[in-house]
């Protein structure tokens, strides 16, 4: 749930960039449902954190706010351990995937 002044990033290279971004995730959701009671949480807060990023507004343009490796490493290694090979070779074949975390930037205090 999005606080009611948060800013979302969405990507405006794609034609109805809303409704993509809207259907890709909708897409992916279904198929987490039926992941494991401790990871299906874990695994719908990183999709949505993935699919609608939050926006940095600034001086340049708006930009997304890329999701920190500490979350997907919560993910991959606390919460979804079994789940993570099959999860990401889903996710790899469908458009819009995740990327590797390693290179996601690492939460500042």
């Amino acid at each position: 749930v999005l606080r009611s002044d948060a800013l979302v990033f969405f990507n405006s290279s794609l034609n109805d960039p809303e409704d993509t971004q809207e259907f890709l995730a909708q897409r992916a959701w279904a198929e987490l449902d039926g992941l494991g009671m401790l990871c299906s949480p874990a695994a719908h807060s990183l999709l949505c954190h993935l699919s609608f990023q939050d926006c940095n507004p600034s001086d340049l343009g708006p930009s997304p706010k890329p999701v920190c490796r500490e979350h997907c490493l919560a993910v991959k290694e606390l919460y979804c351990h079994r789940e993570w090979l099959l999860m990401q070779r889903v996710t790899m074949t469908k458009e819009g995937s995740t990327k590797d975390q390693s290179t996601s930037p690492a939460l500042v205090s």
